[in-house]
């Protein structure tokens, strides 16, 4: 929350779909509007083309406070936020390029060569995930991108895998251990911290031996 002058405005920033799903107006051409499904759908294919050339994408929208919320106001977010968090004007995506650093494709190739399977755990969106795994040599086959994991069956496990840290949360142990040990190329994207530790442990039980890096 930022005071401007005499009011007080939210701004918000982080994952676009996680920001877009907050907003009801747009930020357009001078004009506020309403963010109908159209925009939102131009919003989506900006985001994904953003991401599918691997840079990590940030949403950003605004809220202008009503004058109940006045200088002296006691803001909080414990337990939870007593200002308005929904109901945004978004205003629009900042992208930025984090190249992996040039001697990644030659590490993923030697741990390739020497029978070590990698996988990768991030917290990027799905489409950034893979696209940054393919251009370093992670993912080299058609990939399965998984809305749910229904959709999962064994006759891909020839495939590589991309799943997000929401499909995570519904797998059991058990099924998150037939990925980790039927899938040669998987890519974890959009995975919390837990999730992180989650994954490690599943390749434990399936009797691997593990390194983070």
């Amino acid at each position: 929350v930022h005071l401007e002058e005499d009011r007080c405005i939210v701004v918000m920033k982080g994952a676009p779909e996680k920001v877009l799903e907050r907003c009801n107006k747009i930020y357009l051409n001078n004009e506020v509007k309403e963010f109908n499904p159209k925009l939102r759908s131009m919003c989506d294919r900006a985001c994904l083309e953003l991401a599918g050339k691997g840079e990590r994408v940030l949403g950003f929208a605004d809220h202008i406070l009503n004058e109940s919320f006045t200088r002296g106001y006691r803001f909080t977010v414990d337990p939870e936020p007593n200002f308005p968090t929904d109901g945004l004007r978004f205003l629009g995506f900042i992208s930025m390029i984090d190249p992996p650093r040039p001697q990644v494709n030659e590490a993923v190739r030697k741990c390739r060569s020497a029978g070590i399977k990698i996988i990768m755990v991030t917290g990027d969106h799905p489409v950034t995930a893979k696209a940054i795994a393919q251009d370093v040599g992670i993912i080299t086959k058609e990939t399965l991108e998984l809305a749910n994991f229904e959709q999962l069956s064994p006759v891909q496990a020839d495939k590589a895998i991309v799943i997000s840290g929401s499909t995570l949360r519904e797998l059991t142990n058990q099924e998150l251990q037939g990925v980790l040990f039927n899938y040669k190329e998987i890519v974890f994207a959009r995975t919390s911290p837990a999730q992180k530790l989650q994954i490690v442990e599943g390749c434990q039980k399936i009797g691997h031996i593990g390194d983070v890096l």
